[in-house]
Formats: structure tokens, C-alpha cells, sequence
């Protein structure tokens, strides 16, 4: 064994830069497939976390807009009347322009409930989330997320301090009651053109200061993981059996649409890692080629020590 590793020493030293070549190609090859590998992992991970941040979750129902089906307290009763479903919470979103004073910003404004926490996926970072008596009480406060924080008061602490909410012509002041980290800090940096800052606000508010008692839509928690499908067609089923209008509401599964998602970017990170493998195959042919090489210059000398 001394023997062959002492050959075998001597031989790739004595093409030290042909030596040289050939271990570079087996590192190149084999870290590319490894560390695009790596990549498409973390980019899946990271854009699993942002879909995660939106609080992508549970059965959103919403009514169709071409035949004005109403959304509203009678529906979420209805819904929540049903066993499959644990939990219902009505959604607002509007795109209104809101300001401290100085220049207005357009902004997502969502109307959410006492569980806007688990529907929107806010994550509290100052302040309070909304508590029952700031919906029964339709008290004129909001949350705003850590981004919109940060360009309308920069380093000072929103939490007290008001915005103006400006909607159907009409002006309301409204206290920042806290501060949350909700969006997503890479769409909202790669699109802030597009994505606008995000304030929330108890649905009851909203819906007075729209003067409008409809939802855009009802966020639905299933009672047992697994269900959504089943719940999502019961659900369907009495909306239509109430408003006598077939097809009229529709109901979208997000965690399927989370899982889809999922899957396609595992499909996108196997697609590099086969083009990565293809730089790995180029390295082996190169590989077996310096080998071929190698064994060429040496058959005389081959022959001359078999003969011996």
C-alpha cells in the first residue's frame, strides 16, 4: 500500500500543472452542484418565510364582484355555524392615502378583528395588537408594520402618535397603537414601487369610515388540519343555498396554494442542481482525459517494465 501511494505521489508530480488542472476541475464541479444545491434551498426557505410573513393560511371566501353578492355579518354567521370551521375572521383592504401631516403615502389599509394576529400573520414588535372593546367600540386606532414606521417617524417611537387617514373625501386622525412586522422585508424591498406600506385597522373602524358594512373578504381557519377541501365545499354549498345564486362566492384554499408554490420552487432548485450536474460531467470527462493522456506517454515505458 506504502508502495502505490509513493507511485502515486511521484506520478501526479510530475505533471504538477496537468495535476493542477484536474483537481481544479473535481473542485469546481463538485462545489457547484453542492452550492447551487445550497442556493435553491435557502432561496426556497426565504421565500417560504415571506409567503409566511403575509399570513398565507386556512380558506379565504370572498363574493364575486360582477354580481354585487353581499359579504358581510349574515355570511360570517353562517359560516361560523359550520363544524369544520374553528375560526372566521372578516377582512377589509382598501389602498388609501395616509400621512402624518406632510406628503400622503399610499398605503394597504386592512380592516381586521381581535384575531388579525393569526389571519394577516402580524407579528407584534411595539405597542398592543386591537382588543375587543376597539371593535365594539369602533375606536378610531391602528397598527401600522415596522417599514411604514420607519418613513413616516424615522427613528422616533410611533406608538401614541396619530396618522391621518384620508377616504370618500373624508379625513381621520387615528393613534398608533403599535407597531408590527408584517409584509416582507424582500418584496417590499425589490417592489416598494409597487407593494405599498401596510396599516390595519379594527374592521368596525373601517367600515365607518367607508361607510360601508361589507367585507372584502373572510378569512377561515379549518377545526382539523387536512379538511380544507371538505370545508371549503360546505362553505360554497350554504352561501349558495342562501343567496339562491350558484356561483357566486368563491372560496381559495392558501395552504394549497402555499404547497403548490412550494412545490414549483423545489421543481426550479432541482433544475439547477441538474445544471450544476452537467459541470460536474464536463469535470469527469476532463477527468478521464488527462487519465488517457497520462497512460499514452507511458505505454513504452509500460511495455518496457512488463518485459522486465
Amino acid at each position: 500500500v506504502f508502495d502505490f501511494l509513493r507511485f502515486s505521489s511521484k506520478n501526479i508530480g510530475r505533471k504538477r500543472f496537468r495535476s493542477f488542472l484536474t483537481m481544479l476541475s473535481i473542485g469546481i464541479g463538485s462545489c457547484s452542484v453542492l452550492l447551487i444545491s445550497l442556493i435553491g434551498q435557502i432561496g426556497q426557505r426565504a421565500v417560504t418565510a415571506e409567503i409566511d410573513s403575509f399570513g398565507v393560511g386556512g380558506l379565504t371566501v370572498s363574493a364575486s364582484s360582477s354580481l354585487s353578492l353581499p359579504l358581510g355579518e349574515a355570511e360570517l354567521a353562517l359560516i361560523q355555524s359550520l363544524p369544520e370551521v374553528s375560526k372566521a375572521q372578516p377582512i377589509l383592504l382598501s389602498y388609501l392615502p395616509v400621512s402624518t401631516g406632510g406628503e400622503a403615502v399610499k398605503t394597504a389599509v386592512w380592516g381586521v378583528g381581535t384575531g388579525g394576529g393569526q389571519t394577516i400573520g402580524l407579528s407584534l414588535l411595539q405597542g398592543r395588537l386591537f382588543s375587543s372593546a376597539d371593535l365594539r367600540e369602533e375606536r378610531e386606532v391602528c397598527l401600522i408594520d415596522e417599514y411604514f414606521a420607519a418613513a413616516l417617524f424615522g427613528s422616533q417611537n410611533p406608538v401614541g402618535r396619530s396618522i391621518t387617514l384620508t377616504a370618500e373625501g373624508h379625513t381621520a386622525s387615528l393613534q398608533v397603537c403599535g407597531v408590527v412586522r408584517s409584509g416582507g422585508s424582500i418584496t417590499q424591498s425589490l417592489f416598494g414601487e409597487y407593494i405599498p406600506y401596510f396599516a390595519y385597522l379594527p374592521y368596525t373602524t373601517l367600515q365607518t369610515i367607508l361607510s360601508d358594512n361589507s367585507y372584502s373578504a373572510i378569512a377561515v381557519d379549518v377545526s382539523q388540519p387536512g379538511t380544507e377541501e371538505q370545508a371549503a365545499a360546505r362553505i360554497l354549498r350554504l352561501l349558495e343555498e342562501n343567496s339562491g345564486i350558484p356561483e357566486g362566492y368563491s372560496v381559495e384554499n392558501m395552504a394549497l396554494q402555499k404547497e403548490r408554490f412550494s412545490q414549483l420552487l423545489s421543481i426550479v432548485t432541482a433544475v439547477l442542481s441538474c445544471a450544476a450536474g452537467v459541470s460536474l460531467v464536463v469535470a469527469g470527462v476532463g477527468i478521464m482525459a488527462a487519465m488517457l493522456s497520462s497512460v499514452g506517454e507511458r505505454t513504452r515505458e509500460i511495455g518496457i517494465k512488463k518485459a522486465i
